[in-house]
């Protein structure tokens, strides 16, 4: 969980966070959540920004420390697991037969984690009053 000290002089409205596939460290609170919590925090300025957490695409095992580094840090979480066990959403789907790519989302994946972050983030904005007519 190192790499993302160079963004955190961002002024932003709306930050989404989407790591973990990659992740190689331990599955712990300490190496895992507590870091995370940690990028999470350095990211919010006085304009409290609004802050997405998505989940893993296929690395289950991390996301319970994803899903509770969010709520600690008053950040929105979304689950892309429903997502990722339909295979129709996969690479693979569309004749990907290479195990580093197959299973990465295809384009009616990206269009579903498209609309599970919208469906998430559509509220918030709307009790926020951001949300332009």
């Amino acid at each position: 969980m190192t790499g993302w000290e160079h963004i955190k002089p961002a002024d932003t409205d709306l930050i989404i966070i989407q790591l973990g596939d990659n992740y190689r460290g331990a599955a712990t609170v300490q190496e895992l959540q507590l870091q995370y919590e940690r990028l999470i925090s350095s990211l919010k300025r006085k304009h409290e920004p609004l802050i997405v957490c998505v989940s893993t695409w296929g690395n289950r095992k991390l996301d319970p420390f994803i899903r509770k580094a969010a709520e600690n840090q008053g950040a929105l979480y979304v689950d892309l697991k429903y997502i990722f066990g339909n295979a129709k959403n996969r690479a693979g789907n569309d004749g990907f037969t290479h195990s580093g790519v197959k299973w990465h989302p295809n384009n009616q994946g990206m269009k579903a984690i498209a609309s599970a972050i919208w469906s998430a983030l559509k509220p918030e904005l709307e009790k926020r009053n951001l949300l332009g007519e």
